[in-house]
């Protein structure tokens, strides 16, 4: 058994020797480009052990028909905290979804009924898509999934959420007839009143 002990332990001693000897003498140039990437290649390996944690329904979300999805993940010491701000990455991404599909639809109905290059309009459809994101991403979200794992000594908390596709849809109009700016051209624009008619139905 000493045979065996001996050898293993001499080849552990020259491992331990020659890592000593790779790294360089401290408060040399050399020594912090060593200590850098010696931190750059513990940040990748905490992403690819990141990523290896992460449910797959976090990293491919499943698009319900008729609803608008996001995920979203943060960590903290505190397993609630993590969980809240978990779901504020996820309404962000949500908010970020409805900002682009109202402001390419409003942009849509403008070029309808008008030069959709005007300043002013232009002005006007970023605040209208700014109130519509502010009143639909504050309610009638769901969290549809979450999961929460341990990180080092942080909690690491995933969630999925969802909201229903039509109500932004809701918020669009109802934005769009307050706007003194664009209601005029709005209402101009035929797909605009075919989307005023299918949201009168579905109330």
């Amino acid at each position: 058994m000493n045979h065996i002990i001996k050898p293993m332990t001499a080849a552990v001693l020259i491992g331990a020797l020659a890592a000593c000897a790779s790294k360089p003498p401290a408060g040399t140039p050399a020594y912090d480009a060593y200590m850098a990437e010696q931190a750059r290649e513990a940040a990748i390996e905490q992403v690819d052990n990141t990523l290896k944690a992460s449910p797959d329904w976090y990293r491919t979300p499943t698009v319900r028909p008729g609803y608008l999805v996001a995920a979203g993940t943060d960590r903290s010491a505190d397993m609630q905290f993590a969980l809240d701000k978990a779901v504020l990455s996820a309404k962000s991404g949500l908010a970020a979804q409805v900002n682009s599909a109202v402001s390419s639809t409003i942009k849509s109905f403008i070029a309808e009924s008008g030069d959709p290059t005007d300043p002013v309009i232009e002005r006007e459809i970023e605040k209208v898509a700014k109130d519509v994101v502010a009143e639909v991403s504050l309610a009638g979200h769901r969290i549809v999934k979450h999961e929460i794992s341990r990180e080092g000594t942080d909690y690491r908390a995933y969630v999925l959420i969802e909201m229903p596709a039509g109500q932004p849809k809701q918020a669009l109009v109802k934005q769009g007839n307050d706007s003194r700016v664009l209601k005029s051209r709005l209402r101009a624009s035929r797909a605009f009143q075919e989307l005023e008619a299918e949201i009168g139905k579905t109330r």
